[in-house]
């Protein structure tokens, strides 16, 4: 994203590829309930290894890593994803390899080697329902884990379930903090 900064036209309204294909990524991702994180190039060289077939940046570690739209990498993180590959690393690239690396045309060696499909199947939990308004994530803060879930609809309400190694459940109401 960095390096489009300059092409970008901010006065007009409509969407540019790049900006609409990592909306609908992140979007997509909620809705299967699919946690993730956004790694950034910059980051990446200064934080990220690959050990055997995971990626590490920083604290994080990834089994699987989705590509929206992607033009073009920096040399750094286009070895580092030949490495993680060739390691048997999980890689998704939602609308094709990118074919520049700096600026230059560019022949990669990785492509998807898994699907969506099999991400979802992957997840520690699943909710019953995907064609819902609700997304959600799951996180762990001071050794709890929690499924931060939301039903974006205005005027719809759901019932889903949540598949998964629960220990228990509580609900927290965000506008009062009360456990129910």
């Amino acid at each position: 994203m960095r390096s489009m900064y300059f092409d970008y036209k901010r006065n007009e309204e409509k969407e540019l590829p790049v900006d609409g294909s990592y909306v609908r990524t992140a979007v997509m991702l909620s809705k299967y309930n699919i946690p993730y994180h956004i790694i950034d190039e910059t980051v990446m060289e200064k934080h990220a290894v690959v050990d055997s077939n995971k990626l590490k940046v920083g604290n994080c570690e990834s089994n699987y890593v989705i590509f929206p739209l992607t033009y073009t990498m920096g040399s750094f993180c286009a070895d580092l994803f030949e490495t993680y590959y060739e390691n048997g690393g999980k890689m998704l690239f939602l609308e094709g390899v990118p074919t520049f690396k700096e600026g230059q045309s560019h022949e990669y060696s990785f492509k998807s080697n898994v699907d969506m499909e099999s991400i979802i199947n992957a997840q520690e939990f699943t909710i019953s329902d995907r064609d819902t308004e609700i997304q959600s994530t799951h996180r762990v803060y001071e050794g709890k884990e929690y499924i931060y879930a939301v039903n974006l609809s205005d005027d719809k309400g759901y019932t889903v379930t949540f598949n998964g190694n629960f220990k228990g459940f509580d609900c927290i109401d965000l506008e009062t903090f009360e456990t129910k």
